[in-house]
């Protein structure tokens, strides 16, 4: 599989799409500074342009890309690379053409050893569930591969998805933190562990 996370490495660098496992399902994945990429997946999924995509980083750069306060930082800290996302106010390092409309940006990582292996090789990717809009999320190398003929490479290893629902996300941009999605982690148990940076 090296080879293949190299060769997918290589694609999205140069402004491919690549299906590849996450966590919990499959997903779209490609490069964030690449408009090109990002247009394809949104003309692929049929995707309504108002909804942006999430932004896949690493625990350690995610200050890059993102405005992380210090009760955020505690999150990514005790949760990554378990599921949990966070919405955050973007930085300004983002390029202008990702979520134009939006001042915020939704960010997470991966536990998946594909989905590290590539970051660790391009940096910052985009993501979204494999699917088309409305439709269930590709669990199967077969629903994965249904979307070959329309992406640069499609990486498939069933057996690898660690959890068995996709990422909680929790709005750090309201006071206190807000739940909007719901999954993986429950969110008491996000909200005990915030209750205990308090004290």
């Amino acid at each position: 599989m090296e080879e293949g996370i190299r060769l997918a490495a290589v694609a999205l660098e140069h402004g491919g799409v690549v299906v590849a496992p996450g966590d919990a399902v499959y997903g779209f994945f490609g490069h964030v500074f690449h408009a090109e990429a990002i247009d394809q997946v949104y003309e692929i999924k049929h995707r309504d342009r108002g909804k942006p995509f999430a932004l896949c980083t690493s625990a350690e750069e995610v200050d890059k890309w993102a405005i992380v306060g210090p009760r955020e930082r505690a999150l990514i800290d005790h949760y990554w690379p378990y599921g949990l996302g966070l919405i955050l106010p973007k930085s300004p390092n983002l390029p202008p053409h990702f979520s134009p409309d939006f001042a915020t940006v939704a960010v997470m990582t991966a536990s998946n050893y594909l989905i590290r292996g590539l970051q660790e090789r391009t940096g910052p990717l985009f993501a979204t569930t494999c699917n088309l809009a409305g439709d269930p999320e590709a669990r199967t190398a077969d629903d994965a591969n249904a979307f070959l003929d329309r992406v640069a490479l499609t990486l498939t290893d069933d057996g690898v998805f660690s959890y068995p629902r996709p990422t909680t996300l929790l709005d750090c941009t309201v006071d206190p933190p807000r739940a909007v999605r719901e999954s993986a982690i429950p969110a008491a148990e996000v909200m005990a562990f915030l209750a205990t940076l308090e004290k």
